[in-house]
């Protein structure tokens, strides 16, 4: 390549990274403490996958493998990133049908339809308020029997190790059903924090995040949770620190649950700056990429509000939603009538998910966590330590510095007569 291509391409490549700095400044630079939501929502689901769904496992009743072939969801794969958008939709309609199927249990249905005999016979005419106190409390009964009933016998066994006696008479498919409904609630949960814009649910999601991640073996994901709970709780100064926590959203049409995550929106404005300079062909210079990356947010907010006000359609690039009701009905029936997988029977297990805590977090090895929180203690200690002499050698050179220039600065005062002797004064 001769010297005036290599002159050439370099230009172009710091025109490039001039267009992503000027899109860069749309938004804040606190974003790089936290993955974006779509990698992150990615791993988590990664983590169910390696956890509940195994070929092997396709005449077991309940499994994530059996229920995708009972949908025929071929497009559903082990590995994730071949086709996020697949099982993401697959995961979130057995997780619905999952949370059915226990509260048809609780309330003794055999069917979706059927009229609960648990309902007082005069719901009906009570106000409103009356049967929102209702429902809550039936809500909270069933997240008590299937959630939060299981996490307090955890707790008590990693307190009391005496209390795995009798573990075995637990019925391991039930365990397998609830933690599957566990770790799918705490992925939902997840991106509706990002679509409410909550940024204090979101640092409690991390603390969940770094446990799963431990329990994955997700080492760098871990030391990210780690580091954005450090960073907020006190690493940072506090308007810093809320910065990091509430600087994570971008809502581009306005209202509630339209948020979307800060570094998903830099990536959609990535692909739009892609899109505008690959249409430029021979005009492919530094001045007109450097043009695109200064006006692109401009250009495409009129872009759209020109749309609104001439009535044209956007471009339909997705297929029409197919009707999820005879698939959701089918999954009802699988674990509700033929499987029963929410009734008690103990003993029962599948033959390759035959380990299955009575928890999601009951096989999370407190002790080696706790090791590691401990040396990460230490070590940013340590740097925060290094760091705080640094800071205070600085300081004290700069005083020294001003302190010098100060008395260099009284020794040459001129006195009133153009002379460069010293004032009197001195």
């Amino acid at each position: 390549m001769c010297h005036t291509n290599r002159r050439c391409e370099a230009e172009r490549q710091g025109a490039w990274t001039s267009c992503y700095v000027h899109i860069a400044k749309c938004f804040s630079v606190h974003q790089s403490f936290e993955t974006p939501l779509i990698m992150r929502v990615s791993v988590s689901l990664q983590v169910i996958m390696d956890k509940f769904y195994l070929p092997a496992s396709a005449n077991e009743g309940g499994t994530l493998f059996q229920l995708r072939n009972v949908l025929n969801r071929r497009n559903v794969v082990s590995k994730v990133s071949k086709n996020y958008h697949a099982t993401g939709a697959f995961i979130d309609l057995v997780l619905e049908a999952h949370i059915i199927v226990a509260i048809m249990q609780h309330l003794e249905m055999d069917d979706v339809n059927q009229t609960p005999s648990m309902f007082p016979r005069r719901l009906h005419l009570v106000d409103r308020a009356g049967r929102k106190r209702f429902l809550k409390n039936l809500i909270g009964t069933v997240i008590d029997s299937f959630i939060f009933g299981p996490m307090v016998q955890s707790l008590q066994r990693v307190a009391d190790p005496e209390a795995n006696a009798g573990e075995d008479c637990h019925d391991r498919v039930l365990n397998y059903a609830a933690n599957f409904m566990k770790f799918g609630l705490i992925r939902a949960v997840t991106v509706l924090t990002t679509a409410s814009g909550d940024g204090n649910r979101a640092m409690w999601n991390w603390k969940y995040s770094l446990i799963i991640y431990q329990q994955g073996h997700k080492t760098k994901y871990r030391l990210e949770a780690f580091l954005l709970q450090a960073a907020v709780k006190a690493l940072l100064p506090p308007r810093l620190a809320e910065q990091v926590k509430w600087s994570r959203f971008v809502n581009y049409s306005g209202g509630e649950g339209k948020n979307l995550d800060g570094d998903y929106v830099m990536e959609r404005l990535n692909k739009l700056a892609k899109s505008k300079v690959r249409k430029l062909g021979p005009n492919h210079t530094s001045e007109m990429v450097m043009r695109i990356g200064k006006t692109l947010q401009f250009c495409y907010d009129v872009m759209k509000h020109f749309e609104v006000q001439i009535q044209v359609a956007p471009i339909g690039r997705t297929h029409k939603d197919r009707d999820l009701v005879r698939d959701r009905n089918l999954l009802i029936e699988e674990l509700h009538n033929r499987v029963k997988v929410f009734e008690q029977h103990p003993g029962r297990e599948h033959t390759y998910f035959a380990h299955q805590p009575v928890d999601i977090f009951a096989d999370c090895d407190v002790a080696d966590l706790h090791q590691w929180l401990s040396s990460k203690r230490v070590e940013f200690a340590r740097v925060m330590g290094i760091l705080a002499w640094f800071v205070i050698g600085v300081t004290f050179l700069n005083s020294c510095l001003s302190y010098f220039n100060l008395g260099y600065a009284n020794r040459d005062i001129w006195d009133g007569h153009g002379k460069g002797t010293r004032c009197h004064a001195l």
